[in-house]
């Protein structure tokens, strides 16, 4: 069985296999769990609350541009499946597969896993404002230059650091030696 997409890459229409097994036993079990407007929308939502679904092969059959009609990329289908075998996706892709579910629907796991990872995501943005590693190992976004010196170097080495916008970050110990760690924005 297949349904046909939009490609927006090729402007033109494509076409992809529809595995209506795993969405029914997605729904049933898995991550399509309480979806039933996607689940309609496919034809197997349960009804009659038993175990055939009423799923209407025949009925989807006959209109394969149902999700062509809803402006549904083969983009979009694809995300959605990763997602329902995986349970995660790219955190790119956060937006636009937000967009895709709510065009069929809503699928609540999806939902639930958004709402997660967008305050992870916040969490990690304001963890990064707040940026200032103490050594170049921790300069993770490798926005600094670094400067190592021993403290008994001469007072020259001081002023060319200061000169060269260099501050001091840190002091670290190595093999029983201290050394003081200066950084700078790079440019």
């Amino acid at each position: 069985m297949y349904a046909q997409f939009y490609d927006s890459t090729r402007k033109r229409k494509i076409k992809r296999i529809i595995d209506f097994d795993f969405l029914k036993e997605s729904y049933n079990n898995g991550l399509l769990k309480n979806a039933n407007i996607f689940a309609r929308f496919l034809g197997i939502y349960n009804y009659n609350n038993n175990n055939d679904n009423n799923f209407k092969e025949t009925e989807f059959k006959n209109n394969s541009d149902k999700f062509l009609d809803l402006g549904m990329t083969f983009h979009q289908w694809d995300n959605i499946i990763l997602f329902l075998k995986y349970g995660s996706i790219k955190d790119e892709y956060l937006e636009k597969l937000m967009n895709a579910t709510n065009i069929l629907g809503g699928i609540p796991s999806f939902d639930k896993y958004y709402k997660e990872r967008t305050q992870l995501i916040k969490k990690l943005e304001n963890v990064l404002e707040n940026y200032s590693p103490l050594k170049p190992e921790d300069d993770i976004k490798k926005k600094y230059q670094w400067s190592v010196i021993k403290p008994q170097q001469s007072i020259d080495e001081f002023i060319k650091l200061s000169e060269l916008d260099y501050s001091f970050a840190s002091k670290i110990i190595v093999r029983n030696c201290e050394y003081l760690v200066y950084r700078r924005l790079r440019y």
